[in-house]
């Protein structure tokens, strides 16, 4: 268990956000391929994040939302699975845009 600030910054846009919105979180578990975090705010399962943290990654890591739950109000339990170290971490990819055409 590794309890540890991590700040959440959007993705890809979802219901009413913004893409790079932030919100702070706090870790409850991390592993290789996975975090844990408790926030004030529910997470859209699929939505994509970065996460945040100069203590525990030198390069922020991408992350989709796996679930959510409410535990409380104000207070949820979310899991996000991280993307494998070494793939990319930007906001999104140019096969992912309509103006990528490969071979032109």
């Amino acid at each position: 268990m590794i309890t540890e600030q991590v700040t959440l910054a959007i993705a890809e846009g979802g219901k009413e956000k913004k893409k790079g919105e932030s919100m702070k979180c706090v870790t409850f578990n991390i592993s290789d391929s996975g975090v844990g975090v408790y926030t004030e705010k529910s997470l859209d399962r699929g939505a994509a994040f970065m996460i945040y943290s100069g203590k525990l990654w030198a390069l922020p890591r991408r992350g989709i939302v796996k679930w959510c739950r409410k535990l409380a109000p104000g207070l949820y339990r979310a899991g996000i699975e991280m993307a494998a170290k070494g793939q990319d971490t930007s906001f999104s990819c140019a096969e992912e845009h309509e103006d990528f055409k490969a071979g032109e």
